[in-house]
């Protein structure tokens, strides 16, 4: 099967927005403003089925779902800048997937990942050359 490229040259790609589930959206929400700083900034549902949350131009949203096989083939990841200094705070918190530590890539960054509370795994990569 091939591709085709499209040329679009008045279109910018500007950012992306992942979408994760959650088992309990509420907890997802709580354990990512406590371990990373983001902050709800909006929500859906009762309970909790839908939310937003954002920290600096990161921006990560969350909806309700039980399906274990979708939570655990689930990923995003993230761009920081101080990765040094997350990872550490990462570290303190226990949140590091077990075979996630820091590392330089040979693709040209430095990462680590995380589990959330469900076992999905968000990546916060920080380029070697800006």
């Amino acid at each position: 099967m091939s591709t085709k490229h499209l040329d679009i040259p008045e279109t910018i790609f500007a950012f992306a927005v992942p979408l994760l589930p959650a088992r309990d959206v509420d907890a997802t929400v709580s354990f990512f403003e406590g371990v990373l700083g983001f902050r709800r900034s909006q929500s859906r549902g009762a309970p909790t089925e839908f939310a937003a949350i954002k920290r600096d131009g990161a921006e990560i949203h969350l909806h309700r779902s039980d399906d274990a096989a979708l939570l655990a083939r689930s990923a995003c990841r993230v761009r920081v800048d101080g990765i040094d200094a997350l990872y550490a705070r990462c570290v303190n918190r226990g949140v590091v997937h077990p075979e996630g530590r820091l590392e330089q890539k040979p693709w040209g960054s430095r990462e680590f990942a995380m589990l959330d509370p469900d076992g999905v795994v968000v990546t916060f990569f920080e380029p070697l050359q800006p």
